[in-house]
């Protein structure tokens, strides 16, 4: 289902309608992924004793840092079996290590006010007409930071664009908007020209999502936690 069951006009009775199915089928895992934690927040207190089921992960999706700082220490406050992040589309370089477990050399140890952490990473590009493109070493960031701390990463897609050198295709003239660069825009952050070509930065193409694939570094990341580890990881 593409729409978000904790939408605000969505009643809490529909909801538990929803929960008590997931509930009556253990058999089956389900995700549920939302961009209000906030009202699921608010859902379990309403349903109460049951809310927690070990068949059931929970998520949030953001795009950014801001909306991984405002979305994700809530999630974490929410009782589940499991907890993740859906990182999609990436629109902007950003970090989740705060809310990973902490590293098993407590040297590195990271004060944490979260009594959770998130269990799975998932990571994709943006798709449709104007899909934006994401900057690979974004990705590698993240994919790094969820390794290093044991958490299972998944990518799901580059989307519309891939980097300049994983393209096999006869080129596009100069100033062709399916092509473009990233270049340096302030400390931390990346900005693209569409339709641009530089000596330097990192260049892009767009050849559209099936053609993008999901190779990062020659790696198909298709990671998953114990609880969903299915035999057929694309029935997820």
């Amino acid at each position: 289902m593409m729409s978000d069951l904790f939408h605000e006009d969505v009643p809490f009775d529909f909801i538990a309608h929803v929960w008590d199915e997931m509930i009556c089928n253990p058999k089956h895992r389900f995700i549920v992924l939302t961009k209000r934690p906030e009202r699921m927040m608010a859902f379990e207190n309403w349903y109460g004793d049951g809310f927690y089921e070990l068949n059931i992960a929970v998520g949030v999706s953001v795009e950014n840092q801001k909306f991984a700082d405002i979305r994700i220490p809530l999630l974490l406050n929410i009782s589940a079996a499991l907890r993740f992040v859906s990182v999609e589309p990436l629109l902007s370089r950003l970090k989740l290590i705060n809310y990973l477990p902490f590293p098993s050399n407590i040297s590195e140890y990271i004060s944490t006010p979260y009594k959770n952490f998130l269990d799975w990473v998932i990571v994709g590009g943006e798709t449709g007409d104007q899909a934006r493109p994401v900057h690979p070493d974004w990705i590698r960031t993240l994919r790094n930071e969820a390794l290093d701390r044991g958490v299972p990463f998944f990518f799901k897609q580059w989307g519309e664009w891939i980097p300049l050198e994983m393209y096999t295709g006869s080129g596009y003239p100069i100033g062709d908007k399916r092509m473009g660069f990233f270049a340096e825009n302030h400390p931390g952050d990346k900005e693209f020209f569409y339709g641009g070509v530089s000596s330097h930065g990192q260049h892009m193409v767009r050849v559209g999502r099936k053609k993008a694939g999901r190779l990062l570094d020659d790696v198909e990341w298709m990671q998953f936690p114990e609880m969903l580890k299915l035999k057929r990881a694309e029935a997820l």
